[in-house]
């Protein structure tokens, strides 16, 4: 957990450890991270 705190103090949008391991969430995450930086709505439509 420290190793998270230092990468989010130097500007690291996410990190995941071993602990997280639901990659459905993982991909949506950074999904959500890439349409956020590039202004581009990730939202799923019906």
């Amino acid at each position: 957990e420290a190793d998270a705190a230092a990468l989010r103090e130097a500007g690291v949008a996410a990190v995941y450890t071993p602990k997280d391991w639901d990659l459905n969430r993982m991909m949506r995450d950074i999904v959500t991270l890439v349409g956020v930086r590039y202004g581009v709505d990730t939202a799923v439509g019906a």
